[in-house]
């Protein structure tokens, strides 16, 4: 056979030819057959394997192919099969397990069930007996209770079936366990050996596990055949007589202890009434003296009419505040033996102030209290204290602010739904004080009126406990009161951002609903009546105005990190530090410079407040407003005489220099111009402590 020779350095046709078969001698002589010049072909012999190496990978895939499929189908197809059944073997031994688990203790004879009916038989009849009939319950009412449990316990006495005993039943279950336990076993040895010689040692590793939990589960089974104790079978008839015995004797025991309580209680109390008829009518004799001696002996100083709330919340406190600050003593409440609306507060033996109710329950009555005011007599009037008719909801109510108009209608129940005020698809619960209750005294007539249209409306005796247990409520109350509640933000509209009842914002009356609390007392008054009235304007007094919940009056500056508008066009920018906010506002009748009641009041303490608290660095700016009613320029000059008014009447000789005026007419409204309490509102001057370079 001749040899195979592959060209180098060839032309392209003898590329394409490739292989050449030629006498080994000729290839030494070998020349270009095709003739092509330039050819310098030379040749290389070829071995064997490169001549056939596409045959031998092929035959080398067909090998390997072949080799694969008899695999799988001797060796590959008995490690499925084993597998599969180890996994059938797992779940019969967790099976089985479970079942032994479930075995019951062998209590020494027959089905362990029936000894655990006699035992708790047993139990129950030990109870009963060891509690004797007249010391079971000693009160008449638990006495009762007794009984009637010891008639439920009789009717399930009565109705107990005593169970059959089966003696072979429990070795029955525990024989019967140990065979499929011993079954198992046998089966994870014919596996184990399967795995032997597949040489499956994962296999052999997963059937030890397997074969361990068999060993526990025949160990428990052993456990709980032994018998734990022996009880005649006999014994459960007896047991179950001696159980409805003892429940009959213990009913009839407490049925008579019942007997001998009521005969014993109605023997008492004859006693009781014999001996104390006499006794109560001497008692209440010198009661009724004593009291009328102490009530004539407290001659009043001072009267003062307000409805019970308001004494109740304020009026006290005052009075004792007043009696410290003059004896050092609280004082003592003297109660007048038949007329329950007069109470005199003692602070010597012959001095009191007599507080007796107002006689109408409107509104205004409940927000003011009265000293020595007399029929027909001139009054001068003092704002005492601010308070805020608030809407109150649920913490958990996403509602947060509601403009003046829908709470009107609210009030009015014209709108009954919280999806009309951007809550959920659910009714509102509208609710508010039961008359002359606490937080009632500041719904003003406007909204009395309103809630007087509402046949829906829910009269309560406290709106804040109920807003506890009432997700859909909407409470109407006081400021003062609902500490720690949610109340709504009231807005003059949809764009308006609105106020919070805050203490700023009732302090300086700009929400819609603050009230004042107002004292009223006569312009001839005594001297007693005159201290009384400067302590309560006074800081002790106020402090207590506060502390009762109500907005005292004390001057106080509240921090402006971004002041308004118009203060930075007063000030500029460039020269502003720093703006505080005065927490009280002068206010004005329609088309006037004159002050009204509070502002009147507030003028000395802003005064003295100013006169602590100006320097060189610190200014007082004092800002006038008006309503839209008029021309701009009207309004322009009249918020300018507004600013002036204030400044003459609270300049001081130390502060004269540092306090000046801007005004700013209609512009800056805090409320809506559409109302007549909205324009009142509007018609303002703020004073402002101001920071400057």
């Amino acid at each position: 056979m001749l040899p195979h020779y592959k060209c180098t350095d060839c032309c392209d046709r003898c590329r394409q030819k490739g292989i050449f078969t030629i006498d080994e001698n000729a290839a030494e002589d070998w020349t270009c057959p095709f003739g092509e010049v330039g050819c310098q072909s030379k040749l290389r012999l070829v071995s064997w394997a490169e001549l056939h190496k596409s045959k031998l990978i092929k035959g080398t895939v067909v090998l390997v192919v072949l080799f694969t499929l008899i695999y799988w189908v001797t060796g590959g197809s008995e490690s499925r099969q084993l597998q599969e059944a180890v996994v059938a073997l797992q779940k019969d031994v967790k099976d089985w397990n479970g079942d032994v688990n479930k075995l019951p203790q062998n209590r020494g004879f027959g089905d362990p069930y029936v000894q655990l009916w006699k035992d708790k038989v047993d139990r129950r009849i030990e109870l009963l007996e060891a509690t004797p009939s007249d010391k079971i319950k000693q009160e008449l009412e638990k006495l009762n209770e007794e009984l009637v449990r010891l008639d439920d316990e009789l009717k399930r006495a009565t109705g107990l079936k005593v169970p059959e005993v089966k003696v072979v039943a429990v070795n029955t279950q525990y024989e019967k366990a140990r065979k499929e336990g011993k079954s198992l076993r046998n089966e994870v040895s014919k596996l184990n050996g399967q795995a032997r010689l597949l040489d499956e040692k994962p296999t052999q590793k997963t059937l030890a596990r397997v074969d361990q939990q068999i060993k526990q589960g025949v160990g428990l089974i052993i456990k709980k055949s032994k018998p734990t104790g022996t009880a005649p079978v006999t014994d459960l008839n007896a047991s179950k007589q001696g159980y409805v015995g003892a429940v009959n004797s213990a009913k009839k025991g407490v049925a008579s202890a019942i007997v001998a309580e009521q005969e014993r209680r109605r023997l008492e109390e004859l006693r009781r009434l014999a001996e104390l008829k006499s006794l109560e009518e001497e008692a209440k004799r010198k009661s009724l003296a004593e009291k009328m001696k102490a009530w004539n002996d407290a001659q009043p100083i001072i009267r003062i009419v307000c409805s019970s709330a308001m004494e109740q919340r304020l009026v006290v406190r005052l009075i004792e505040g007043y009696y410290e600050a003059q004896s050092g003593n609280k004082g003592r409440l003297v109660l007048h033996p038949s007329q329950t609306s007069h109470r005199r507060y003692v602070t010597s033996p012959n001095q009191s102030i007599e507080v007796s109710e107002s006689v109408t329950n409107s509104g205004n009555d409940m927000v003011r209290f009265d000293l020595d005011r007399r029929k027909g007599e001139s009054i001068q009037t003092n704002v005492i204290a601010l308070d805020a008719m608030v809407a109150l909801v649920p913490a958990s109510q996403p509602v947060s602010i509601i403009t003046q108009f829908d709470l009107e209608k609210v009030l009015a129940g014209k709108i009954t739904n919280w999806q009309s005020l951007g809550g959920s698809n659910s009714p509102i619960h509208l609710l508010v004080p039961q008359k002359g209750r606490d937080g009632g005294q500041v719904i003003d007539p406007g909204s009395r009126a309103l809630l007087s249209q509402n046949s829906g409306k829910f009269e309560v005796d406290s709106v804040v406990a109920q807003l506890a247990t009432n997700s859909r409520a909407l409470g109407v109350g006081a400021f003062h009161n609902s500490v720690n509640q949610k109340r709504l933000i009231v807005s003059s509209s949809k764009d308006d951002p609105g106020f919070a009842p805050t203490p700023s914002s009732i302090a300086t009356e700009n929400y819609r609903y603050s009230r004042r609390v107002f004292g009223h007392t006569s312009k001839t008054r005594s001297s007693d009546v005159t201290d009384f009235m400067k302590f309560v304007l006074s800081d002790k007094g106020q402090a207590i105005v506060a502390a009762a919940g109500y907005i005292d009056m004390r001057p106080n500056g509240i921090p402006y990190p971004k002041p308004p508008q118009y203060i930075i066009d007063a000030i500029g920018a460039e020269k502003l530090v720093a703006a505080y906010k005065v927490n009280s506002n002068f206010r004005f009748s329609l088309n006037s410079s004159d002050l009204d009641i509070k502002a009147r009041g507030d003028v000395e303490r802003i005064k003295d407040s100013l006169t602590l608290h100006l320097d060189k660095k610190k200014e007082c700016l004092l800002v006038g407003f008006t309503d839209n009613q008029g021309a701009a320029d009207y309004n322009m000059n009249l918020s300018r005489k507004r600013a002036s008014h204030v400044s003459k009447r609270v300049v001081s000789q130390s502060v004269q220099g540092l306090v000046k005026t801007y005004e700013c007419g209609m512009r800056w409204p805090i409320a809506d111009n559409d109302t007549e309490r909205g324009k009142a509102q509007n018609r303002r001057v703020e004073v402002w402590i101001i920071e400057t370079r």
